[in-house]
């Protein structure tokens, strides 16, 4: 999913200021919240690569580090129904209203859900945001996506700098061994070219989650 651009989010980034006219209250913060309807103002900040206005965000409310995001699709079927109408309802075969109405009954498909660090490493969020996030809520490194992965698997993929990797195995070493939906463990993500951690990459694997965790501690 690639980030919003700063052009036309002017509806996204009033959630950043408090007040009766944000989608998300104030006087509480929810286990999970709808991208479309209620974001967060920290994962709004983070969707929108507003680094700064993320870090003075975690400060002052930092149990939205903690809030699950997603994000949500038409129901199956309605994108399909709604394309062969064209606007013509007269046509032998036209869907009819009654359809249209059973496909939106329909559940809605989920097309992502992740926690603010999970979108922090995705969206290629500099150290010291990552490392308060990870401070706010140190759990969400060991939390998976919708797609099983972790925030480590994220940053390997994503070619995040090495200290990025580092920062989430000290946290959570044994997410070096954790497999996604698809099998895959973190190591196998990282893109050809990321000569810049080449042997992080290479040893990750191979020293495996208890070297992290000493290594962390000596």
């Amino acid at each position: 999913m690639p980030p919003a651009t700063n052009s036309g989010n002017g509806g996204l980034l009033s959630l950043l200021q408090c007040g009766p006219a944000s989608l998300l209250s104030c006087d509480g913060v929810p286990d999970e919240c709808d991208f479309d309807i209620n974001p967060t103002g920290l994962y709004v900040a983070v969707h929108t690569k507003q680094w700064g206005l993320a870090a003075d965000r975690l400060k002052v409310f930092p149990a939205e580090a903690s809030v699950w995001v997603s994000r949500f699709g038409d129901p199956v079927g309605l994108a399909n129904i709604a394309n062969t109408t064209n606007g013509v309802t007269s046509l032998p075969g036209t869907p009819t209203s009654a359809a249209m109405a059973e496909a939106r009954r329909r559940p809605k498909v989920l097309r992502w859900k992740m926690l603010p660090l999970h979108g922090a490493v995705l969206f290629g969020a500099p150290l010291e945001l990552v490392h308060a996030l990870i401070k706010a809520y140190p759990a969400a490194c060991s939390c998976v996506d919708d797609q099983g992965m972790l925030p480590l698997h994220l940053a390997f993929r994503c070619g995040a700098k090495e200290a990025v990797v580092l920062e989430l195995l000290d946290v959570y070493p044994q997410a070096i061994e954790i497999e996604d939906k698809k099998g895959r463990v973190p190591s196998v993500l990282a893109p050809k070219d990321a000569v810049s951690y080449v042997d992080t990459i290479g040893e990750a694997f191979l020293k495996g989650p208890s070297y992290y965790y000493y290594a962390a501690r000596v």
